[in-house]
């Protein structure tokens, strides 16, 4: 029984020992490992960009979006989209201002290359051009769509920061004033935050 003893208390002064030594060793570099998203998977985001006009009558201002993405698959999700942008008009004999408020759904097409994503997407919806031109209000409702590409890097293993540019096609839009309609189109050139559910 003395002899269980003693080898026990040499095995755990051992023990003790090495754990130090443990500790010293250079352990490997963490990894923060991306969560490729699997079908039935739900992401949100927001994001605020940038954006120029097609029109030489339009300044170039902010704007702001919002999304809902659901995954189909690894490689394919459907995403929901509600945004707005806000631009001065500029170059006439009167002030005013052009915001289109816009909800369009795409579909988005991506792959895995580590903790980055990238990813092209396309699709269609409804654009709301609200304006004011010398104190008078006014709006128009036009059909367009969009496309464009981008790229979001896993920062964790549920979230990301994304890059995106857009191109919103829209045809003329009419208004009080400028009865021939500004040009409706605008590149948006956004960045922003996604989290996955």
């Amino acid at each position: 029984m003395r002899n269980i003893t003693i080898l026990l208390l040499v095995g755990v002064v051992m023990s003790a020992a090495a754990l130090p030594a443990e500790a010293q060793r250079p352990q490997p570099a963490k990894h923060v490992s991306h969560n490729t998203p699997e079908g039935g998977t739900v992401a949100v985001a927001g994001s605020i960009s940038p954006t120029k006009t097609e029109s030489a009558f339009l300044d170039n201002g902010l704007g702001f979006a919002g999304n809902v993405e659901g995954y189909l698959a690894r490689f394919l999700s459907l995403r929901g989209q509600v945004g707005a942008a806000f631009w001065d008009i500029d170059g006439l004999s009167f002030d005013g201002t052009v915001r289109p408020v816009f909800a369009v759904g795409n579909l988005v097409v991506g792959w895995t290359a580590g903790d980055w994503r990238p990813y092209v997407t396309g699709g269609g919806g409804v654009y709301r051009y609200e304006f004011t031109e010398a104190g008078v209000d006014g709006s128009t409702t036009k059909g367009g769509w969009d496309a464009g590409a981008g790229v979001e890097y896993f920062f964790s293993p549920q979230a990301t920061v994304t890059f995106e540019t857009l191109f919103h096609q829209v045809e003329l839009v009419p208004t009080n004033r400028a009865t021939l309609g500004f040009k409706g189109a605008f590149w948006a050139a956004s960045v922003g935050m996604k989290k996955y559910f």
